[in-house]
């Protein structure tokens, strides 16, 4: 049983405990129910929206903590720190700093508001791990509500773009690769094939990197 379904079940559960309740005291029902939603919904917002065996994953909340993630990104043996944190007033800051350059990736995050910042209830998780099978880690970072909604994002590494400018600075070299809406918990499954779940419960869609994008596969 996934996480949806047990959300749902609880739901139910708690409907009925709820009813029960009312009977016995009905001038506590209010914040009985209140309580009671409160609750499920708190468990369920902290969950996993991404599955794999991830180089390391963090979550972020919106809140003004930044959250970080020191890994070797580019495949020179030397650990960069990839950040996401508010960035007032102009949205999310999703940046990958290597000590000398520093690269802001959250112009294009998708699943945010109008304004850049996350909806309400959203959060986000962002997670380290090849998707590409170059064997250099890509960056994920899910957007969603925890339910039924969520944005996973995808940039790679690109070593061709990876020059000096004739002004000495680098270009960005983190491309932004993919877009893949679902719903909670899509999978990263080994070898890099993404298990995104749809529709009805149990049904998935695979997506697998085919060189210059992710092409659905059966």
């Amino acid at each position: 049983m996934n996480t949806t379904s047990l959300w749902i079940l609880g739901l139910l559960i708690s409907s009925i405990v709820a009813f029960v309740f009312w009977l016995n005291n009905s001038d506590d029902f209010k914040h009985f129910i209140k309580n009671s939603f409160n609750n499920i919904f708190s468990r369920q917002i902290n969950g996993e929206l991404l599955e794999g065996q991830f180089l390391q994953s963090t979550f972020w909340h919106g809140n003004k903590e930044r959250k970080e993630i020191n890994v070797d990104i580019d495949g020179d043996g030397i650990k960069e720190e990839i950040i996401i944190e508010r960035d007032t007033p102009n949205g999310i800051k999703l940046l990958v700093s290597s000590g000398k350059e520093a690269y802001n990736l959250g112009f294009e995050i998708m699943g945010l508001n109008d304004l850049g910042e996350l909806k309400e209830n959203y959060y986000c998780q962002l997670a380290i791990i090849d998707v590409t099978n170059n064997g250099i880690p890509d960056i994920l970072l899910a957007v969603g509500d925890g339910l039924i909604d969520l944005h996973l994002n995808i940039w790679r590494f690109d070593k061709e773009k990876f020059v000096n400018t004739v002004r000495g600075k680098y270009i960005n070299p983190f491309r932004f690769i993919g877009h893949i809406k679902g719903q909670q918990n899509i999978r990263i499954l080994p070898g890099g094939k993404i298990e995104v779940p749809v529709g009805s419960f149990g049904r998935f869609s695979t997506y697998s990197w085919d060189g210059s994008k992710f092409k659905l596969v059966d």
